[in-house]
């Protein structure tokens, strides 16, 4: 006999779930379990966090519990701790607007039904009821699981454009539980994301998901299925160097990445990387400088600006086969920059405080590197005047 999802799931967690049952039932509400928990409990695999949902106002939970955090109150979201444990409980809602990562207008809907309708795929659109202790299964997500299937609730293309990051969760998902795409579903997803609208921490909270699962073929799976559909090819070639940076957040996804499609990088960062860590970011922020400011008579002194690394900004000068003079390669290893024709003080008779004096003087840096005429007192003056005039308007 197949055990029941209340069996399944810890002591501590049944015995806060009958807590929550009693006190949302005595007030007249329902309140269920959703998403990942029912999914994870039909895959037997541990069940980790239990999210919930609820037609009950987010006055009623705070009146019914003593420790209530508002974590997402203007999406309906509180987190209800019970015996050291934390509940996330949602009322239930309906999203009119999106952004392409999230909702930006919500309306609070009646019925669990409705809720669910909202979710990304059929197997995070069940849920189970506390009050009849009953799976709610009305995409047929269990069905999809045990014949591995991974599937869009209603509209793929409106489930994507709603979050643009579920097209990296279906992904995330076919190769941790040993799914089959639909081959037109996958035809939507390589048309419509855009992953320009997603934050890189979001993107990459997804990798760290995935990157956590112990099986190194499943990674290269991952990255494999990304790479097919031309996910990871939209993510990181127009933002080469930023998404390399962030990257290093995540120890298993950079030799995987760079090993695969070497071709799509100007250089490779992967001999650094495997002896420190640091060193690779600070290489590719250097190399950062050398594009910006390849063509200019400055050259060096932009690159002594931001690393007093000699071997460091030697190795992006070979990479970028700039061969120096004998006179730059002194400049190079003696950090020498070209010192401004004006003073802190200029700067601050302007009306410049604070941060904004730093940021001022690594603009002035950027003018005189662009044309090294322009570092004479009147001129650096000049364009500080400019910048204070931007800056007032931007407030306006």
């Amino acid at each position: 006999m197949e055990i029941s999802f209340k069996e399944y799931i810890t002591e501590i967690d049944r015995k806060n779930l009958d807590i929550l049952k009693e006190k949302y039932i005595n007030e007249g509400y329902d309140i269920y379990v959703v998403g990942g928990a029912i999914r994870d409990y039909f895959l037997k695999k541990e069940i980790k966090d239990i999210d919930l949902a609820t037609n009950a106002p987010l006055e009623i939970t705070k009146n019914i519990f003593k420790s209530v955090i508002p974590t997402g109150e203007e999406f309906g979201t509180l987190t209800v701790v019970l015996n050291e444990e934390d509940y996330e409980i949602t009322r239930f809602r309906k999203d009119l607007e999106t952004d392409g990562r999230r909702a930006t207008v919500v309306e609070f809907a009646d019925k669990i039904e409705e809720d669910l309708s909202r979710r990304d795929f059929t197997f995070n659109g069940m849920a189970y009821s506390l009050k009849d202790e009953k799976i709610i299964d009305i995409y047929n997500g269990e069905n999809d699981l045990k014949e591995k299937k991974i599937r869009f609730i209603g509209n793929p293309k409106r489930r994507i454009e709603e979050d643009h990051l579920r097209s990296i969760r279906y992904y995330r998902f076919i190769h941790r539980y040993g799914l089959t795409q639909d081959k037109k579903e996958e035809k939507i997803i390589k048309k419509t994301t855009n992953l320009s609208k997603i934050s890189i921490e979001r993107i990459f909270q997804e990798f760290n998901k995935m990157f956590s699962y112990k099986k190194e073929k499943t990674k290269k799976e991952v990255i494999k299925g990304l790479y097919e559909i031309g996910i990871l090819k939209k993510l990181y070639l127009d933002e080469e160097i930023r998404i390399l940076e962030e990257v290093f957040k995540l120890n298993s996804i950079v030799p995987i990445i760079i090993e695969y499609d070497k071709k799509q990088f100007e250089f490779s960062p992967w001999e650094v990387y495997k002896t420190n860590k640091q060193e690779t970011k600070e290489i590719l922020k250097i190399n950062k400088q050398y594009k910006k400011y390849k063509n200019s008579k400055i050259l060096i002194s932009a690159l002594n600006h931001i690393s007093n690394n000699f071997e460091l900004k030697s190795k992006i000068l070979k990479y970028n086969k700039k061969e120096l003079t004998k006179e730059e390669e002194e400049e190079l290893k003696e950090g020498k920059t070209y010192k401004l024709a004006i003073k802190s003080e200029d700067i601050i008779k302007e009306g410049f405080s604070g941060k904004d004096i730093g940021e001022t003087i690594n603009k002035l840096y950027e003018y005189i590197w662009k044309k090294e005429e322009n570092n004479t007192e009147n001129k650096l003056k000049s364009f500080i005047k400019k910048l204070k005039k931007k800056k007032v308007e931007q407030r306006r």
